[in-house]
């Protein structure tokens, strides 16, 4: 039996992170195939809206206590109320309970594999401890800013996943350790029924700078002039919106009047149910986004940049993949875009909302194509590859 632990700061309830998602979905198809599986997290979340409703979860059952323990899709979960939504702010007596909590669950429940990621003080403590103890250490790595830093599961790892070929690949060179590429799983209360889309909206989902928000001002300007009815629909889970938009040099007047900001959405699928196009515009590495299968799930064609491992999501969808545009690093070393022509963007969407008879048989295939019960069970099936691999490690 696989006993197995997931240990880390960060929220496995923050529905406005999609790491979060993917690994609590991880989590409990390890229960499925028969490993007991504990995860010790707190309320840290990338926004105040995942803090919030962390906060509303973990203390359903109990009065905010300071450690609350409960079972969550047959996952025994230890969860941490902060005091703060922001893992920088973590203080240092809660860095010490999360630390004893962990060390305390690894020796009840007899703990053969840690899962994790990070290269703060607190996560590179716990996996020397876990490495001391003699248990296997996992790094879930789908995050391209650990190239070219030192930390601990850089060499210490002794089993690694990931989400894409294209993750997998510039780090080959940079971490002996053997890297699996594991599919995403979907929610099982998507969408399973086609419905043709009428709408005149698309969707972005948390644009900030790194994820596309020159692009997506440059595209909603030549949208507005050109085909207006069309309004863009902004779901700024994060609140980072306006910061960013702020940094370049927007006022509230400066945004095109077809781009609505709407908050954090904790069921996107009720709102793909109402878009004909999802835009995934970011211009750094999107490692595995879950946003393509959601959307693809849901019959709805997305529109994205050549970055990452979107090529792989898409698969034969490449008349909606695009050459990223030319970027620099301003003096703050920030990604921007120097320059881009929107033009056969602004083709391939106007496409898709003028012509209806195109819009729905494609709609309709990329539905079939990506059946949720199939794409759960080739998930699955590579997930118990997973476990013999670490059983053979």
């Amino acid at each position: 039996m696989l006993n197995i632990l997931y240990a880390n700061p960060y929220s496995l309830f923050d529905y406005t992170s999609g790491s979060s998602n993917s690994i609590r979905l991880i989590l409990k198809n390890f229960t499925h195939l028969n490993c007991n599986v504990n995860a010790i997290f707190s309320s840290v979340s990338c926004s105040k809206a995942g803090y919030s409703r962390t906060r509303e979860i973990i203390n359903q059952s109990n009065k905010n206590l300071m450690v609350n323990n409960f079972k969550f899709d047959n996952i025994q979960c230890t969860a941490l109320n902060t005091r703060h939504w922001d893992r920088r702010e973590l203080t240092f007596d809660e860095e010490k309970i999360f630390y004893e909590e962990t060390i305390s669950l690894i020796s009840k429940n007899k703990i053969n594999l840690l899962i994790s990621w990070g290269n703060l003080k607190l996560e590179e403590s716990l996996f020397k401890e876990a490495k001391r103890l003699g248990i296997k250490l996992c790094f879930y790595l789908v995050n391209p800013n650990y190239l070219g830093e030192q930390f601990y599961l850089k060499d210490n790892a002794d089993y690694i996943i990931t989400d894409s070929y294209s993750t997998k690949k510039i780090y080959q060179n940079f971490i002996k350790n053997k890297i699996i590429v594991l599919p995403k799983c979907l929610e099982e209360n998507s969408s399973q029924t086609f419905t043709k889309k009428k709408s005149k909206s698309c969707l972005i989902v948390n644009p900030s700078i790194n994820k596309g928000l020159e692009p997506l001002l440059s595209l909603s300007k030549r949208i507005q002039q050109s085909i207006p009815e069309i309004k863009i629909w902004c779901i700024d889970g994060r609140e980072q919106i306006y910061n960013d938009l702020q940094y370049l040099g927007y006022g509230d007047s400066d945004i095109p009047k077809n781009i609505n900001i709407f908050p954090a959405c904790n069921d996107l699928n009720s709102i793909y149910k109402h878009v004909k196009i999802v835009f995934l515009l970011s211009i750094w590495h999107e490692s595995g986004s879950r946003v393509i299968q959601e959307s693809y799930s849901n019959g709805i064609p997305v529109i994205c940049f050549n970055t990452g491992g979107n090529k792989e999501f898409i698969g034969e969808n490449i008349n909606d993949i695009f050459k990223i545009p030319n970027l620099y690093k301003d003096k703050n070393n920030r990604l921007r875009i120097k320059n881009w022509d929107n033009q056969k963007m602004f083709e391939r969407i106007s496409l898709f909302f003028e012509n209806d008879n195109f819009y729905d048989k494609y709609s309709q295939r990329i539905f079939k194509k990506n059946n949720i019960n199939r794409k759960n069970q080739e998930f699955k099936e590579a997930l118990q590859e997973v476990i013999l691999t670490i059983r053979r490690i």
